[in-house]
C-alpha cells in the first residue's frame, strides 16, 4: 500500500515542476508589461497610456497625409503654374557726348564709352604720301541704351567701321566721326569697334601747338617718317 502511494507521488511531481514554471513565465510577462507602463508614464508625462493608445489606434499608413501630387485625392488634375519667364524691357536709344568738358579745349574727347584698348594697323611708305590703316577699338558702355557714339577723327576717308563685326553706318561732321551702332548696348556692355581708313594725312596748324606747323604724320624726305601729337 505504501508502495502505491510512493508511485503516485512520483508521478505527479513533474506536473508540479511544469505549473511552477507556466506561473513563473506569466509572472515575468506581467512585469515586463508594468515596467513598460511604468516607462511610459515617467518619459512622457503629458500623455497618459490611454492617449498613447489612441495615438497608435489613430496613427496613418506611412506615405498618408502627404501634400497631393499633380493629381487631387478626387482624382481632378491641378494646374502648374510655370515660372514667368523675365522679360528685358528694349534700350531706348541714346547718344554719347562729343565733348568730355573741357573748358580748354571743348571740341576734344566724346562721352558714352570708356576705351579699354587700341591697336593701329598702317601701311605706310616714305616715298608715297598716303596711308591705309585700322583701328581696332576695344570699349565699355557707360551709357545705358548707348545707339550712337563720336569719336575724334581729322582727315582720311573711312572706309568701313564695324561694331561687334557687324557693319555700323557712320557720318562726319567737322572733325567727329559719327558711328551709329547696330543695336543699343546697354551699360557696362563690351564691344570693338573697328575703323578701316585711308588717304593722305591732313596738314593743318595746331590750335594748341602754335610752334610747330601740324600734328600727326610728316614725310620729311623719301626715307623717313616720323608724327607728332
Amino acid at each position: 500500500m505504501q508502495e502505491q502511494q510512493s508511485a503516485k507521488s512520483e508521478e505527479g511531481h513533474p506536473n508540479r515542476v511544469w505549473i511552477l514554471a507556466l506561473g513563473g513565465i506569466a509572472i515575468a510577462i506581467l512585469a515586463c508589461v508594468a515596467l513598460f507602463v511604468v516607462a511610459v508614464i515617467v518619459f512622457r508625462p503629458d500623455e497618459a497610456l490611454p492617449t498613447l493608445v489612441a495615438e497608435l489606434a489613430t496613427a496613418q499608413p506611412a506615405g498618408e497625409g502627404m501634400p497631393a501630387g499633380p493629381e487631387s485625392s478626387a482624382g481632378e488634375a491641378t494646374a502648374v503654374q510655370s515660372p514667368t519667364p523675365d522679360v528685358q524691357e528694349p534700350l531706348t536709344p541714346q547718344a554719347g557726348g562729343r565733348s568730355i568738358g573741357d573748358p580748354y579745349a571743348p571740341e576734344l574727347g566724346n562721352t558714352g564709352y570708356d576705351v579699354q584698348h587700341y591697336r593701329l594697323q598702317l601701311a605706310l611708305d616714305p616715298a608715297v604720301d598716303h596711308v591705309e590703316g585700322a583701328a581696332t577699338i576695344g570699349a565699355l558702355a557707360n551709357l545705358h541704351g548707348l545707339a550712337e557714339l563720336a569719336l575724334d577723327f581729322a582727315g582720311f576717308e573711312v572706309t568701313s567701321v564695324t561694331v561687334n563685326g557687324l557693319a555700323a553706318g557712320f557720318d562726319r561732321d567737322g572733325k567727329k566721326l559719327i558711328i551709329s551702332l547696330p543695336e543699343p548696348l546697354a551699360e557696362g556692355e563690351q564691344f570693338t569697334l573697328a575703323i578701316t581708313y585711308r588717304g593722305q594725312p591732313l596738314y593743318e596748324p595746331s590750335a594748341y601747338l602754335g610752334f610747330v606747323d601740324h600734328l600727326g604724320l610728316s614725310y620729311p624726305d623719301e626715307q623717313s617718317i616720323y608724327a607728332l601729337a
